[in-house]
């Protein structure tokens, strides 16, 4: 029986695999609802209509089935398994051969025995699900859950235990099985249909109801328990079956801690939403010492508790476990929980409006959308006012002054609760707030709260809310908070069914168990102390990585960790806090990843010393307290990970022959007053390079004793160059090109195009050709690279030498003119530049010393070989470029090589005025005459001077006075 709401599991075992015998039986709720005031929990005797069962092993299955092969238990119910595709070598199979297989005592059974994959689907979703299988050597497969919305994580089985096994699990909804892997060989299978019904009887009355605060004390506490160890702690002993503190788990200080935890919350769901209760932020900085950018970690009690009750010992103190002890042997049983939240509860709610990110004194127009649900309209423009309310943590509100009344609250999608943290200014003065709920269409609220303090909490709720009347002369609004979900009225159910006790195949032992070294920074211990660590060991396995996959209820869910250093001895680095993985709430490709970790998530890290290499090994603990085998030991390569490289570089080519001494004047004016300081003291030519050794870089490599600056001429991965020939018009074959999918899926011109593709054809010339093919071009170097020219690029198709063929599109590549072409990732012909050893080109080269925990570098490399050539007066082109990069170094490694910088020198000297043509002594200056004026009485004289043959541009001015070329010029 399923509820959104609440939930149970349970759990039968003869107490052979570390747990009590017994069955056990956990539950949980819905995080937002809070602790109810109690959970209430009842057992009965199963009732077998409720159980289908899939008897491979029996007579009335055929030794060869057809697939897909259908069963139907009972003729006169509608319940049916449906043996739906097998799978062997990826090839589907059409039928199915049972085997029987002979068990460790010499007897036989029969099985569906295959290294492959088996789907089983229901014909009804089920609640429970049991299997009988036969575990080889050879056996390691999984167990995949359909259900709906495919929300299972698989669970491995293999590595456990050999012969016949039993899993049984609780999986809700589920509508088939899929076992997939090796030595796949299943006897049995079973599913339940869990249903209220009657015949329910309480059990769990001894030892109070819900959390152990305010108890009321045990039935039996005066025969039991003195009467000076207190209701709460009495309660606390009585769920863990301890007598006294003595032969407890728990001390009474650490009661007593735990307990005044609670004590802080008691006000969670009347006063404030749950979950509110924050831990105190013990590195919080005073007013005075707060700087912009600064952040405190808040983390609330009520999630701690919630994830410290994954652990057996803490869910039987806060009345969220049971073992039932009285359950006999040969006997299955229905459980079913219960619970239900008060009507007035202030529920936790996922969506969250506040102001404090605005700047004081900013306006709002009359109607706002403040995100993407909700649009505030008033008569009167609001206002971000300072509105401190440390009960709510706020700090800023908008204030809506006097207007017309009321003012509106919509959204536009309808939710189901809204609550509202509301300052009143006009409380001195007898005025108060009220505010309604509508639904649309409808004149009548649904909801209707009135604010009867100077501040407070308004909560509406109503199935459908769709906006909210706020009636107030006055209103400071600080926060907004609201969901879609509906609040569960009524008393909640959940029941689990067909459970009983008997001998479990042993928990999965974690899989792919990796450490690694890392390098290492300021690190965070579980005590929250912050210390510096030069190297750190990670440790990753496999886990449920998928938020939205849930996992089946004997699945691991908590791991310890040992450590054993070499020549040292074995110890628990998590003896009293398993460590409990989330999944990522991050998508892995957005992950900030620090730079020379491995690209999975590391679930375990800890500083450690070069000196003594450690081993390391995790076990598993499902939610019942079951622990696995642990892993085989791994370790770490001592394989020094690379130091980083630099930040923030920057470089410029600092020209000397820019600076006039004369008029003490720089004609490039980029150059900054410390350059232009150095220039003049020196008189030469320079590269200035400077970066950022930043503090958390020192941390992350503390070996690192020098930098390298690198030099390369021209673009990084771009070729510059001349149309040669005009273009002509041609096609390709299609197929000719070898385009994969993904090639395709990138350019859907090509994917949609006929087979065979229009293209222009022309060769080129590079100013600069590929470092390691000098003097040639390989053929498909430029294979779907883009070819620029001004504002117009074209799609390389191929190449052959420096003949291309590019994409026809409505423009036309031009002879004659320059052009780019930049070379991606995914060519094969892409340079990695982050590589040191790419950079070829040694004319220019530099170290610098580390100098201790300076963060902040400048070098001057003087007189280098740039430009290269130098520019000359009559070259076409007169702008050089060339590139930059930093690198680390320590004793043993380099690092890998920065952004790089972009450094340029320019041909500074204008070229000489031309001299206009002079006539001989005499003549008629015929030049400057004009023409008499035609029939658009436009006149025109022609302009002559001598020309100097040099690759320039000549640009005509004209005026009615000479003075005014001086007036301009000057």
């Amino acid at each position: 029986m399923q509820n959104e709401n609440l939930k149970l599991i349970a759990f039968g075992t003869k107490g052979d695999d570390g747990i009590d015998e017994g069955i056990h039986l956990r539950w949980a709720f819905n995080d937002k609802l809070g602790f109810p005031k109690c959970f209430k929990l009842y057992r009965r005797e199963s009732d077998f209509k409720n159980k289908h069962e899939f008897p491979v092993y029996s007579d009335n299955i055929p030794h060869n089935v057809d697939i897909p092969f259908t069963f139907q238990p009972n003729p006169d119910d509608k319940f049916k398994f449906r043996i739906a595709s097998v799978r062997v070598n990826g090839q589907l199979k059409n039928t199915l051969r049972l085997q029987d297989m002979i068990l460790q005592d010499g007897s036989s059974i029969r099985t569906i025995s295959l290294s492959g994959e088996i789907a089983i689907q229901f014909s009804r979703p089920v609640s429970r699900i049991e299997l009988i299988v036969v575990i080889e050597e050879a056996s390691y497969y999984g167990i995949k859950i359909l259900s709906k919305h495919e929300k299972y994580y698989q669970y491995q089985v293999g590595g456990q235990a050999l012969g016949l096994q039993n899993i049984s699990f609780d999986a809700p909804n589920a509508t088939g099985i899929v076992l997939q892997g090796n030595g796949i060989s299943l006897s049995w299978l079973a599913g339940w249909m869990c249903k209220n019904g009657k015949g329910w009887k309480r059990i769990k009355t001894a030892c109070g109801c819900g959390l152990p605060v305010n108890q009321e004390g045990t039935p039996y506490e005066n025969d039991i328990y003195i009467t000076t160890i207190g209701r709460d702690l009495a309660t606390a002993l009585c769920r863990l079956n301890a007598v006294s503190v003595a032969d407890s788990p728990i001390t009474t200080l650490e009661f007593l801690e735990l307990k005044g935890m609670l004590l802080t919350m008691i006000g969670e769901g009347t006063e404030v939403p749950i979950g509110w209760t924050l831990f105190p932020n013990e590195e919080e900085t005073s007013e005075n010492e707060e700087t912009e950018g600064s952040e405190s970690l808040e983390f609330s009690k009520y999630d701690f508790l919630l994830t410290q009750s994954l652990q057996v010992f803490f869910a039987r103190i806060l009345d969220l476990y049971f073992v039932d002890n009285e359950a006999e042997t040969d006997k299955t049983y229905d459980y079913k929980i219960t619970a239900n939240w008060p009507e007035d509860l202030k529920r936790r709610l996922d969506h969250e409006i506040t102001f404090d990110g605005y700047e004081i004194g900013e306006t709002f127009f009359q109607q706002v959308q403040l995100e993407e649900f909700t649009v505030l309209t008033t008569t009167v423009n609001p206002e971000i006012i300072e509105a401190p309310y440390e009960l709510f943590r706020t700090v800023q509100g908008v204030h809506i002054p006097s207007g017309t009344i009321p003012h509106i609250l919509s959204f536009l999608q309808a939710v189901t609760e809204v609550q509202l943290v509301l300052i009143n200014p006009d409380f001195a003065t007898g005025g108060e707030i009220v505010v309604e709920a509508y639904k649309n269409l409808f004149t009548t609220y649904v909801d209707r709260e009135v604010l009867t303090a100077e501040r407070g909490i308004l909560r509406l709720r109503a199935e459908q809310i769709d906006y909210i009347k706020i009636i107030a002369a006055e209103v400071t609004v600080c926060r907004i908070i609201y969901d879609f979900d509906a609040f569960p009225e009524g008393l909640q159910e959940y029941v689990v069914c067909g459970v009983f006790k008997h001998t479990h195949l042993p928990l999965s032992i974690p899989k792919d168990l990796k450490a690694s070294l890392l390098p290492g920074g300021t690190h965070n211990d579980q005590d929250g102390n912050v210390t510096e660590k030069p190297y750190m060991a990670g440790l990753h396995w496999e886990v449920n990585e998928d938020p939205d996959k849930e996992l089946i209820s004997i699945a691991p869910v908590l791991y310890h960790i040992e450590r054993k250093p070499h020549g040292g001895t074995l110890e628990s680095l998590t003896q009293d806090a398993p460590l409990v993985v989330s999944p990522s709430i991050i998508e892995a490709t957005e992950r900030d990843v620090p730079i020379g970790w491995p690209q999975k998530r590391q679930y375990y890290t800890e500083g450690i010393s070069l000196e003594t290499q450690n081993d390391y090994r995790i076990a598993a603990l499902d939610l019942f307290g079951r622990q696995s085998a642990f892993t085989e030991p791994e370790t770490y390569e001592v394989n020094l990970p690379k130091p980083p490289h630099p930040t923030d570089v920057k470089a410029k080519f600092l020209d000397y022959s820019t600076y006039d001494p004369i008029e003490d004047t720089f004609k490039d004016s980029t150059i900054n007053i410390t350059d232009q300081n150095w220039l003049k003291t020196n008189g030469k030519n320079a590269i200035v390079v400077r970066w950022t050794w930043s503090e958390n870089l020192q941390l992350q490599a503390p070996d690192v004793d020098s930098f390298r600056v690198h030099y390369q001429s021209g673009w990084l991965n771009t070729y510059t160059g001349t149309i040669t020939t005009l273009p002509v018009e041609d096609t390709i074959t299609k197929s000719s090109l070898n385009l994969s999918a993904d090639e395709l899926a990138k350019y859907a011109i090509l994917d949609t195009s006929a087979t065979d593709i229009e293209i222009h054809k022309f060769e080129i010339a590079l100013n600069q050709a590929l470092p390691s093919q000098v003097g040639a071009l390989p053929d498909d170097a430029f294979r779907l690279c883009w070819l620029t020219q001004g504002n117009h690029s074209f799609l390389i198709l191929t190449n052959t030498g420096l003949r291309l063929w590019a994409l026809k599109v409505n423009d036309v590549p031009l002879k004659d003119l320059g052009f780019g072409i930049a070379v991606t990732p995914e060519n094969d012909f892409f340079i990695n530049y982050q590589d040191p050893n790419q950079w070829t080109d040694l004319s220019i080269s530099f170290d610098k010393r580390r100098i201790g925990a300076d963060e902040d570098y400048i070098v001057y490399i003087e007189n280098p070989d740039f430009p290269d050539p130098p520019i000359m007066a009559l070259d076409k082109n007169k702008v050089r470029y060339g590139q930059i990069g930093v690198s680390s170094l320590t004793d043993q490694q380099r690092g890998s090589v920065s952004p790089a910088s972009t450094i340029m020198a320019l041909y500074w000297d204008a070229p000489a005025s031309p001299i206009l043509f002079a006539p001989i002594a005499g003549d008629e200056i015929l030049a400057l005459k004009a023409s008499a004026a035609n029939i658009h009485g436009k006149s025109a004289f022609t302009l002559k001077w001598n020309d100097t043959g040099a690759d320039l541009k000549y640009h005509i001015y004209r005026a009615l006075d000479e003075t005014l070329f001086k007036v301009d010029n000057a």
